[in-house]
């Protein structure tokens, strides 16, 4: 909705005064000015509002649920299961970049006329920079490192839980 307003507010003054120098009635100028110049920003809305419906539905899932990937993630943390934890983590974000693949590809095709906008004006920063052998294996030694810590603390918390019960099966 903010999105909306903001681009209606925002349409450039000059195609407005153009339209109203054609004798363009109001449902014309909305129709095929204001309209056509919103449209990119209110898809631009709408990814963002599906990404944060998202997220807080998987965040409702973790409180109220007894099932869905937020019910997984909660699980998995109260009951020391750190691959299904890291599983349900990378299934939330292999979901998100998806539908955000969609909607992109989905505003692609529908706004085909609309010029792509890069991110910085500077020349030089249009280079696609490729990650070099040496990143990506930092980057995969961090996650092994990661996945090595998480099962150190895993066999910690199991061995505190069964040294420390009392004669009930309760942890002290």
């Amino acid at each position: 909705m903010f999105h909306t307003i903001s681009a209606a507010k925002n349409v450039d003054p000059m195609l407005i005064k153009l339209a109203n120098s054609m004798v363009a009635s109001k449902l014309q100028l909305f129709v095929k000015v204001i309209v056509p110049a919103t449209i990119p920003s209110i898809f631009q809305g709408i990814r963002v509002g599906v990404q944060m419906a998202f997220f807080i539905l998987t965040s409702a899932e973790m409180t109220g649920s007894t099932a869905g990937l937020g019910y997984i993630i909660h699980n998995a943390g109260m009951n020391f299961l750190v691959p299904r934890l890291y599983a349900a983590g990378l299934c939330i974000v292999v979901i998100s970049v998806l539908l955000n693949l969609f909607l992109v590809s989905f505003q692609k095709r529908l706004l085909f006329w609309k010029e792509q906008v890069e991110m910085f004006d500077n020349i030089e920063t249009k280079k696609v920079k490729k990650i070099s052998k040496l990143q990506v294996s930092c980057i995969i030694l961090v996650f092994i490192f990661i996945l090595i810590q998480g099962g150190i603390q895993v066999e910690k918390a199991y061995d505190y839980q069964n040294n420390h019960k009392n004669g009930f099966g309760y942890v002290e």
